[in-house]
């Protein structure tokens, strides 16, 4: 699932520099201490960040039960969103219903990304498994949170000595690092912890039962509160999403992911075309917003002004995108 489309390359060396000084000694130390440094390369640890440090990070954690962690730059805070672990899910596969809790139990990292952000309307594609839960209450989720921020957490990380206590993630190091940068700088009395249980509506089955499923429209709202932008550029913010994919219901998830990252979806057009790869049009290639809707995406940025007559960006919704989430 996971690509490097051409954009993210020169994210890495811009965004890369604050934290690059204060850390290359301790991996140099670190490289030697262990007989490595023959053969210690920094590209490993350094070249592959998928985040710009700027917009709100969204991570699932696989606390018991299972939360999505939401931390902002600006307003530095992090946020906790418990999950329901009775509440049933869309799947977007052949079974289309699962309950939360089957699906932590049996799905792995990815597949349970993709269906939470199917669910929720918002793009949820990092995830951490942990090896033994923690109670996603108060007090364990900033015990967690004192862990993740401590002194010692940048020498775990570089050392692979977190590996211990995380089963499985798609964080990268560097981004870790990069986490770990921001969290130190957030105060205790800045992590909430939110319930998103008493968020649930009426679901019917195929068969004609009724079982509790999340309430995606509220939950959305509630948590694009917490995924405010402020390095987004409100003046230019419009956007215009032609779905060329086949499949209707991707026009609205994108139309979804768009709007709880703060743009502003001026349309949503169900195109006769079809795209394979998803793509950006923008009058401005090199603008943060387009940037940062690359990233929510995972897609290349097309520089075509005279297609972008109405708004400062369209997307064009590939089969890429409706295979992630309905197939």
């Amino acid at each position: 699932m996971t690509r490097y489309p051409s954009w993210k390359k020169h994210e890495v060396r811009r965004d890369g520099k604050n934290i690059l000084a204060v850390f290359i000694l301790i991996v140099l130390v670190f490289a030697a201490a262990n007989g490595i440094a023959k053969s210690f390369s920094l590209k490993k640890y350094f070249s592959q960040s998928e985040w710009d440090g700027k917009s709100p990070y969204v991570s699932i954690f696989s606390t018991s039960p299972p939360s999505i962690f939401i931390l902002q730059k600006d307003p530095k805070r992090l946020t906790v969103f418990k999950l329901d672990e009775n509440a049933y899910l869309v799947t977007g596969g052949k079974e289309t219903l699962k309950k939360t809790a089957d699906i932590f139990a049996k799905e792995d990292g990815e597949k349970i990304a993709e269906i939470m952000s199917l669910n929720l309307g918002v793009d949820v594609e990092k995830y951490v498994t942990l090896k033994e839960k923690v109670p996603a209450d108060a007090e364990s989720v900033k015990n967690l949170f004192k862990n993740i921020a401590s002194f010692v957490a940048p020498f775990k990380i570089i050392g692979g000595l977190n590996d211990s206590e995380i089963e499985n993630t798609n964080i990268t190091r560097i981004d870790l690092l990069k986490l770990w940068w921001q969290l130190k700088g957030v105060s205790v009395g800045n992590v909430k912890l939110v319930e998103l249980a008493p968020f649930k509506e009426e679901i019917v089955t195929g068969d004609n039962n009724k079982v509790l499923g999340v309430e995606e429209e509220s939950i959305r709202l509630l948590m694009g509160q917490y995924l405010e932008n402020r390095y987004l550029d409100a003046q230019k913010a419009d956007i215009e999403i032609f779905n060329e994919s086949k499949v209707a219901e991707a026009g609205k998830l994108a139309a979804d992911f768009a709007s709880s990252a703060g743009f502003n979806v001026t349309g949503v057009e169900q195109s006769s075309a079809i795209s394979e790869a998803t793509r950006i049009i923008a009058k401005d290639k090199n603008s943060y917003n387009a940037s940062y809707l690359a990233s929510i995406f995972d897609c290349d940025i097309v520089f075509q002004p005279d297609e972008a007559e109405k708004s400062d960006i369209i997307v064009i919704i590939g089969r890429d995108f409706a295979s992630n989430y309905f197939e």
